[in-house]
């Protein structure tokens, strides 16, 4: 099995669920949705292409360890927007648009926005078929991305370049092990040439004693994973219109790894 690796590292991320009401909310794990618009943007998808996200959906399948979850940042939004009854009467181009109305006719959404802070995570990209020439593919787009790539939303930047890595290996703990010697090998060479001097650094994964670390892997990746603890849950974050924001629940396997040391 090959496994696409990848270093997921922000200052700030943002995984919405579900969102009731003015409350958006972050999952833990980065979602599928958020995974295969990284990719679009990196292959240069366009939001409004369907099929091709329709593509990467039926194909892609995805794992993460979460290292670093972060603290919990909550952020309060107060947004004017323009009376339903009025914009229905207007074609809007832009934001512009939606705001040239009289200060009468303009009001006021409130909305939580939460983040999760010094976010770190390993993910690793599947091809469902095995196809390692369509990894390659996604590996060189990650590489030099097409557009500017976020974790969950366009104020969460990434910190840390992807830095993909193909490693072949039978299940995903192995894969784990793999691309941790691959990366903290070209982390400590980067820091002995002392080359990045001044720069945010991920950290290296902890061994302490209390340590723990989330697993989400994409229910189709299911028997590449032996842990005990398992749980199956339902997240919505399946795509199924890229362009219409229209999403369904999927299957996820979680559970917790523990670290001794």
């Amino acid at each position: 099995m090959y496994w696409l690796m990848i270093t997921l590292a922000a200052p700030r991320a943002s995984f919405a669920g579900p969102a009731p009401g003015g409350i958006r909310g972050t999952e833990r794990a980065p979602t599928r949705s958020a995974l295969l618009g990284l990719i679009a943007a990196a292959l240069g998808i366009e939001q409004v292409d369907s099929a091709g996200h329709r593509v990467l959906s039926d194909t892609l399948a995805f794992a993460t360890r979460v290292e670093h979850e972060g603290a919990l940042e909550l952020d309060y939004h107060t947004t004017q927007v323009g009376k339903k009854t009025d914009l229905k009467k207007r074609v809007l181009y832009s934001r512009h648009d939606e705001l040239d109305l009289p200060r009468s006719d303009l009001s006021t959404i409130l909305s939580e926005r939460s983040y999760r802070c010094d976010y770190r995570a390993s993910t690793a990209i599947c091809r469902l078929d095995d196809d390692k020439a369509a990894l390659e593919h996604i590996q060189k787009a990650l590489r030099k991305p097409k557009w500017t790539l976020y974790l969950g939303r366009k104020c969460s930047p990434l910190a840390w370049p992807l830095a993909p890595v193909l490693i072949e290996a039978p299940d995903w703990q192995e894969a784990l092990v793999q691309f941790d010697a691959k990366r903290d090998a070209e982390q400590d060479k980067w820091r002995s040439q002392k080359v990045g001097k001044g720069l945010w650094w991920p950290l290296k994964r902890q061994t302490g004693r209390h340590d723990r670390s989330l697993h989400s892997l994409d229910f189709a990746l299911a028997r590449y994973a032996k842990a005990a603890g398992q749980r199956e849950v339902l997240r919505r974050t399946e795509v199924l219109d890229r362009a219409r924001k229209l999403y369904c629940d999927t299957r996820v396997i979680e559970f917790e790894e523990h670290a001794h040391g």
